[in-house]
C-alpha cells in the first residue's frame, strides 16, 4: 500500500506540472513507459479487493498454497526488467479509473490524486483538443461524471485555467536533495561516486515548444504521401543503380571484345 500511495503522490505531481494530456505525451512517448510501475492491483485475500471494479490479482500467499509452481515463477521473475508488471494496467486511463484515484471523497494523496491534479485533468478532459482515443475517457461513466460534477473540483479548475492564461500559475516544488538522507539506513544514493545518477532518466525526451499530441487526419495524408514518395524515389534510385550498373558491364564486354579483336588483328599482322 505505501509504493501505491508513493505513486499517487508521483502522479499528483507530474500532472500538476504538466496537465494530463502533457503527461500522458510524456509517459508515452518510446521507451518512457518502461519507467512506470503499472502494477497495484488488489490482492484476491485483500480487504481493497471489496468492490474492486477490476479483477483482483492472486498474492502470493494464495499461490504458495495453490499453485506452487507459479509462485516460484512470479518470484523468479520479479527481478527480471519488465516481468514484475505481467498482467498489470494497460493504459494511465486504466490504472486511474481503477485504483479509485479520480474519487474526490477519498483521502488526498493517500488513495485518490490531489485536488489539483484532478483540476487539471478536468480542464484537459474538458477542452477541445486532438489526442489519441485512448486518452480520451467515456465523460458519462460514473467515475468521471462524479468528477466532473464535483464542485470543489469544478471551482479549482477555473481559478487554475485562469492562473495559467494569465501565466501566474504556480507549479508543485520538490525538496532538494540533502545529503544528509544518504545516511538513513537502507536510503538509495541520489547519485554514484563517479556523479552519475542512480534513476534512469527518460528514454526520450520531449519537446514542449512542440506541444503536438497527435496528427490531425490532413497531416496523416501528408505523411502517408511522403512515405509513399519516399519508398518510390528509393526504389527509382535501386532500378538506375542497376541500369547503370548493367550499362557499364556492357561497355566494359564491348571493350574487352575490341579489344580482343584489335589483339587478334595484330597478331594476324
Amino acid at each position: 500500500m505505501a509504493a501505491i500511495r508513493e505513486r499517487l503522490c508521483f502522479l499528483s505531481l507530474c500532472i500538476e506540472t504538466w496537465g494530463y494530456y502533457n503527461f500522458l505525451r510524456r509517459l508515452e512517448a518510446k521507451g518512457n513507459s518502461d519507467l512506470m510501475w503499472w502494477g497495484g492491483q488488489a490482492g484476491r485475500r485483500t480487504p481493497e479487493a471489496k468492490g474492486y471494479t477490476c479483477s483482483p490479482i492472486r498474492d502470493l500467499l494464495d499461490l504458495y498454497e495453490n499453485e506452487p509452481a507459479e509462485y516460484r515463477r512470479k518470484v523468479r521473475d520479479a527481478l527480471k526488467p519488465f516481468q514484475l508488471d505481467a498482467g498489470s494496467f494497460g493504459t494511465m486511463t486504466d490504472l486511474l479509473e481503477k485504483t479509485d484515484a479520480l474519487d474526490s471523497d477519498l483521502v488526498e494523496n493517500e488513495k485518490r490524486l490531489s485536488d489539483k491534479a484532478l483540476a487539471r485533468i478536468v480542464l484537459d478532459i474538458t477542452r477541445p483538443v486532438a489526442v489519441p482515443k485512448p486518452w480520451v475517457p467515456t465523460l458519462t461513466e460514473d467515475v468521471w461524471r462524479k468528477l466532473l460534477d464535483t464542485k470543489r473540483i469544478s471551482d479549482l479548475t477555473l481559478k487554475i485555467s485562469w492562473q495559467l492564461k494569465s501565466d501566474k500559475y504556480d507549479g508543485p516544488l520538490v525538496p532538494e536533495y540533502n545529503p544528509k538522507e544518504s545516511k538513513i539506513k537502507g536510503f538509495t544514493p541520489f547519485m554514484r561516486q563517479d556523479g552519475t545518477p542512480t534513476a534512469a532518466g527518460p528514454a526520450t525526451e520531449v519537446d514542449d515548444e512542440d506541444p503536438k499530441y497527435c496528427v490531425t487526419p490532413d497531416e496523416e495524408v501528408a505523411e502517408d504521401l511522403a512515405d509513399a514518395e519516399a519508398k518510390d524515389a528509393a526504389k527509382s534510385a535501386a532500378l538506375q543503380s542497376v541500369i547503370a550498373e548493367d550499362d557499364k558491364d556492357e561497355e566494359d564486354e564491348e571493350e574487352d571484345v575490341t579489344q580482343k579483336s584489335a589483339d587478334e588483328d595484330e597478331d594476324e599482322d
